[in-house]
This record gives structure tokens, sequence and C-alpha cells, in this order.
């Protein structure tokens, strides 16, 4: 089951990455407070973290971080970078 997880992901990382080659995707940046996105993607993975006993520890030194950028495809990247955080870490430890 594990390995078809890992599979499943690979896939869906390169139907992405051919998705914004050919131009069937769109990124549009914007101006936008990164720390809800963070909050978001962490949210999105915390079940799974938490079938494992770990915890997902969000901190910033402000409260919010503007940058420019596409919050769907932010939002992807973040979930991704978490997931594996989740995955690879030892069962009850604290992803920060």
């Amino acid at each position: 089951m594990r390995e078809l997880t890992r599979q499943k992901d690979l896939i869906n990382q390169l139907l992405l990455a051919g998705r914004l080659e050919s131009g069937k995707m769109k990124l549009e940046a914007v101006p936008l407070d990164l720390m809800p996105v963070l909050k978001e993607s962490a949210q999105a993975i915390k079940a799974m973290a938490n079938t494992r006993n770990i915890s997902i520890k969000l901190e910033a030194d402000q409260a919010s971080i503007n940058v420019l950028g596409d919050a769907g495809g932010l939002s992807q990247i973040f979930i991704n970078l978490i997931n594996n955080a989740v995955k690879f870490s030892p069962e009850g430890k604290t992803v920060e």
C-alpha cells in the first residue's frame, strides 16, 4: 500500500509538471499573505500526521509574510513538502 501511495504521488507530480510545461495550468503571481496558505497546507496533512502521532508546528517571526505568488501553486508545494516531512519522520515526533 505504501508503494502504491508513493507511485501515485510521483504520477501526480509528473502530471502537474506536464501541465505547467504545456501551459495548460496557468500560475498567476499576485500579492498575498503566505501564512494562510501555510496554515491550510499544514491542516491538509494533519489527519495523516495524526495517524502516525506526529504533530505539525508552524511558527513565524511575523504574523504575516507578504509575497508575490500563486496561492494554489504554493499550496501544492507546501502540501508536498509537509507530507514528505510527515512521511519520513519517526512516529511521535514533531514536524516544524
